[in-house]
């Protein structure tokens, strides 16, 4: 049975810095290492930005084909290690919409 953390449980303040237990990892992060979700109590998601990247990156894999995935095939067929192959995809899903969001374009494949 999943057990739910009350939020005193999920929060504490370490050397004067506020600090959240990211419900994935279950390691202690500063805050800023959460992204804003304002429907939560706190203002902040429950996963820290890591494993949120990591969880968009797995989910993009499942689905049927996308760029992401078609950039994953690649890569496993170049011979990428399989412990690191989330994390890159993780890596080139932020960067590449921090790159769209920067120059305020639409998404195209081709830039994988």
């Amino acid at each position: 049975m999943k057990k739910y953390l009350r939020y005193d449980e999920r929060h504490r303040f370490a050397k004067e810095v506020k600090q959240k237990r990211c419900g994935k990892c279950r390691k202690w992060k500063v805050e800023s290492d959460f992204y804003k979700k304002h429907r939560h109590k706190d203002g902040l998601a429950a996963w820290c930005k890591e494993c949120a990247n990591i969880g968009a990156a797995a989910s993009a894999i499942k689905h049927k084909d996308n760029a992401f995935k078609n950039y994953y095939e690649r890569m496993l067929s170049n011979g990428i290690n399989p412990a690191n192959d989330k994390h890159s995809v993780a890596r080139k899903m932020v960067s590449t919409m921090s790159a769209m969001r920067k120059t305020d374009s639409k998404f195209d494949e081709k830039i994988l």
